[in-house]
């Protein structure tokens, strides 16, 4: 039984890393292919600060809303005997 709890924190854990890993390799794309075209007319449009603005208010809810998704599908999983 305690082996079957530590292995089941170790997967959380790996899950929760990789979920910010991907979420921070998102965001650096989403702020690098937005400033790599040409400069916008709007002059805070060509700063880092306002691109990760808003990637966290049009792309960060969907990574939220995945978390726990996956977390439960997981959970399910490990859950099942095969």
């Amino acid at each position: 039984m305690a082996i079957s709890k530590s292995l089941s924190r170790r997967a959380l854990i790996l899950t929760i890393v990789l979920w910010a890993l991907a979420v921070v390799s998102h965001a650096v794309w989403y702020v690098t292919s937005i400033l790599s075209g040409p400069p916008s007319g709007d002059l805070y449009a060509n700063h880092v600060s306002f691109q990760l603005l808003m990637f966290g208010l049009l792309r960060l809810p969907i990574w939220l809303i995945v978390l726990p998704l996956v977390i439960a599908i997981e959970t399910a999983v490990a859950g099942k005997k095969f």
